[in-house]
C-alpha cells in the first residue's frame, strides 16, 4: 500500500508541474555552460562558424569530401551573429538558443497532446525528451533547432495555423535541409498548404542573395548539391545509425542502387500513412502521427543519421506514451515505449562495453523500426493503443470541448485535409 502511494506521488508530480520540467532544462543549459568554460571540446561549432565566416568573405563554404558544412546557405547565414562573438560566448549562446527552442517546442507538442486530459503532460514529456537529447545538446548540433521547430510547425498545423506552421516548417529548413521530409509530406496532403511550403521554402533559397553577390550564391547553391550528393554516398559506404549500415554488420550488403529504391518506396509508403492517420483520426491525433513518421523517415532513410540525430525520436515516442502512464489499462504499452526511451537514452553506452569500436550502431536504427512497427500496428488496430480509446468507449466531453470541429458536426473531430 505504501509503496502504491509512493508511485501515486511520483505521478502527480510528473504529470502537473510545469515549474519541475522548466527546471530540469534551465538545469541542462547551466550544466552544458559549465561543461564548455571548464574546456570541452566536444562541439561542432567550428564547422557552422567558419562557414558564417567564409560566406561573408566571399569564400567557398562547401567541399567535395561528404564531411563538413552539410546545411543550405542560409544555415551559415543564420550562424553569422554567433560567429561574431568569441568562442566561449558564441558556445553558449548557441545552447541556449537551441535547448531553450527544443524546451519550448517540447511545450507546445505536450499541450496539443494533452487537451482534455486535465493534467499538464509538459512534465512526462520533458522526461522522454530530454535524457535523449543530452549528447547532442553537448555537442551543440543543429537537431535540436530543426526538431524544434518541427514540433512548433505541427502544432500549428492541429490548430488550422497555415501561415505560421509554413513559417516554422521554413525555418526549421533553413537550418537543415532534413526537414524537405515533413514539408513534403504536407505539402502532398493538403494542397492549401502545398502553395504557401513554395512561398516559404523559395523564400529560404532566394534569402541567400540579400547578403552576397547573385554569381557567389548561385555557385556556392551548385557546391551545395554536389557536397550532399558525395555526403549521401559517404553515408551508403561508412558506418552510420542507419539500417543498412546495421545490415552490413552480420553480412548483408545493400548496394547503393537498391539503397536509393528501398528509400523511394518508404517515401511513397510513409505517404500513404500519414493519409491513412489523415482518414482515420481528427485533425490533432493525424499532426501527430505526420510528426511522427516524418522524424522516422529522417532518422531511419537519412544515409548519415548519426547516433545524435536520434534526440529527434524522444518527443515522437512521448506523443504515444505520455498521455496513458499511470493508466492500467495501456500499461503494456507504455512498458514497452518506456523500454524504448531508456534505451535511446542510455542503451548506447551499454552496447559499447561489448560491441567492437563503431559497431554499436545497431541498437537505434532497431528502436526506431520496433517504434515504426508499433506505430503501424496501431495505426491500423488502435484498440488498445495510448492515444486511441476502445471503440466501445464513449469520448469525454472535455476532450470533445478542448479541440476544433466542424460547425454542425456536433462532437466529431475534423477529419480528411488538417484544416478542413
Amino acid at each position: 500500500m505504501g509503496r502504491a502511494r509512493q508511485s501515486e506521488l511520483w505521478l502527480s508530480i510528473l504529470r502537473g508541474r510545469a515549474s519541475v520540467a522548466w527546471l530540469c532544462w534551465l538545469t541542462l543549459i547551466v550544466t552544458v555552460s559549465v561543461i564548455i568554460l571548464v574546456g570541452s571540446d566536444r562541439t561542432v561549432l567550428p564547422a557552422y562558424r567558419d562557414a558564417a565566416l567564409q560566406w561573408f568573405a566571399g569564400h567557398d563554404v562547401y567541399n567535395s569530401t561528404g564531411h563538413g558544412f552539410l546545411y543550405l546557405p542560409s544555415a551559415a547565414i543564420l550562424f553569422a551573429p554567433f560567429a561574431a562573438l568569441p568562442a566561449a560566448a558564441s558556445e553558449i549562446a548557441w545552447r541556449v538558443l537551441m535547448i531553450g527552442s527544443f524546451a519550448v517546442g517540447v511545450r507546445r507538442l505536450s499541450t496539443l497532446a494533452g487537451r482534455g486530459l486535465g493534467f499538464d503532460l509538459f512534465p512526462l514529456m520533458t522526461l522522454a525528451a530530454l535524457p535523449p537529447a543530452l549528447s547532442c545538446a553537448r555537442n551543440g548540433q543543429s537537431t535540436l533547432i530543426m526538431t524544434a521547430t518541427m514540433m512548433l510547425a505541427a502544432a500549428e498545423l492541429a490548430d488550422g495555423r497555415r501561415w505560421r506552421s509554413t513559417f516554422w516548417m521554413s525555418l526549421s529548413l533553413a537550418f537543415k535541409p532534413l526537414t524537405v521530409v515533413m514539408i513534403l509530406l504536407v505539402a502532398a496532403l493538403d494542397r492549401r498548404m502545398a502553395w504557401r511550403l513554395f512561398v516559404g521554402v523559395a523564400l529560404v533559397l532566394l534569402f541567400p542573395f540579400l547578403t552576397q553577390t547573385p554569381h557567389y550564391v548561385a555557385d556556392q547553391y551548385v557546391k551545395s548539391l554536389q557536397m550532399f550528393r558525395a555526403s549521401s554516398l559517404c553515408g551508403m559506404t561508412e558506418l552510420w545509425a542507419q539500417p543498412f549500415s546495421a545490415l552490413s554488420l552480420v553480412g548483408i550488403t545493400v548496394t547503393e542502387s537498391v539503397q536509393t529504391l528501398i528509400r523511394a518506396a518508404a517515401a511513397l509508403a510513409t505517404l500513404a500513412l500519414c493519409w491513412v492517420a489523415q482518414r482515420r483520426h481528427g485533425s490533432r491525433r493525424a499532426v501527430e502521427y505526420l510528426f511522427a513518421f516524418s522524424v522516422l523517415y529522417i532518422l531511419l532513410f537519412n544515409p548519415r543519421t548519426e547516433n545524435n540525430t536520434y534526440a529527434m525520436l524522444g518527443p515522437a515516442i512521448g506523443l504515444f506514451a505520455a498521455p496513458w502512464i499511470g493508466n492500467g489499462r495501456h500499461r503494456a504499452a507504455v512498458l514497452f515505449l518506456s523500454l524504448l526511451l531508456f534505451l535511446l537514452a542510455a542503451g548506447d553506452e551499454l552496447v559499447r562495453v561489448v560491441a567492437p569500436p563503431g559497431e554499436h550502431i545497431w541498437l537505434k536504427p532497431s528502436q526506431g523500426i520496433l517504434f515504426l512497427l508499433y506505430l503501424v500496428r496501431h495505426l491500423f488496430f488502435p484498440d488498445g493503443d495510448p492515444r486511441q480509446r476502445s471503440r466501445f468507449d464513449s469520448e469525454p466531453a472535455s476532450e470533445v470541448a478542448g479541440r476544433p470541429v466542424l460547425a454542425g458536426a456536433g462532437t466529431t473531430e475534423r477529419r480528411g485535409p488538417f484544416f478542413s
